[in-house]
């Protein structure tokens, strides 16, 4: 198996895993021993730039998603008519749903206030564990492995950022946790220059991240912190 790597200045995609595997593996847990090896080698060979993509793309497909909890746990006004009149003990979320994430593209989710949608990101970014998750999500047709799932960046609605300490204080405590502890402290903190700089959070370096208590950077820049915080790959281990 084989990866070419390339880089571009102009271009954020997400790193990719290869799919040409053996047949006999499709359907089962797959080993993502050689991905990771690559990955290594991304991280400690990261040009300047800050921004890599690998020769293929990663397909995330969904169908069939349920997702339920039990009835005690949730406010019964709020609970389906069809679910309580029925004598259910649990609560549909989300049913039956199905999609698919292309590389490349902006996939936008759309509905009405409490349809779900935070719910089925949840899902598909394995924030919610197995409990009462039904439905089949796959990389690339293969069943996502602990691995592989680190390749998935997720950025929550809410910016949770500790106000008191910098921005580039901020990624570099990120990049200390998430990198390789093979990669040199000083590839790490390149790292976060180049990302801050891809990211036009270089001048704000040096301010705090802020709250409602404390002064910091403007709402825009919090979120491209949140942002620039997912660039800077998991560690593969």
């Amino acid at each position: 198996m084989e990866h070419e790597i390339t880089t571009d200045e102009n271009r954020i995609e997400v790193d990719s895993i290869s799919s040409s595997v053996n047949e006999k593996q499709v359907g089962s847990d797959y080993d993502f021993s050689a991905e990771r090896t690559t990955k290594r080698r991304l991280l400690i060979q990261r040009t300047e730039s800050g921004s890599t993509s690998a020769k293929n793309p990663v397909y995330v497909e969904w169908y069939g998603l349920n997702y339920s909890i039990p009835k005690e746990n949730t406010n019964t006004w709020k609970c389906k008519k069809s679910s309580l009149e029925s004598g259910k003990t649990r609560l549909s979320i989300i049913e039956n749903i199905h999609g698919c994430a292309n590389p490349g593209e902006i996939l936008a989710i759309m509905g009405p206030s409490g349809c779900g949608k935070t719910t089925l990101l949840n899902i598909l970014g394995d924030r919610v564990g197995n409990k009462g998750v039904k439905g089949t999500i796959t990389m690339n047709g293969f069943k996502p492995t602990k691995c592989s799932k680190r390749y998935v960046a997720y950025c929550t609605q809410d910016d949770i950022f500790f106000p008191e300490i910098t921005v580039k204080d901020t990624l570099g405590f990120t990049a200390r946790l998430r990198l390789p502890r093979d990669v040199p402290l000083d590839d790490k903190l390149k790292q976060v220059d180049a990302t801050m700089q891809l990211l036009n959070l270089t001048k704000s370096a040096r301010t705090k991240i802020g709250d409602n208590r404390v002064r910091g950077v403007s709402g825009g820049e919090r979120k491209r912190v949140s942002s620039a915080s997912t660039r800077i790959r998991i560690n593969p281990d």
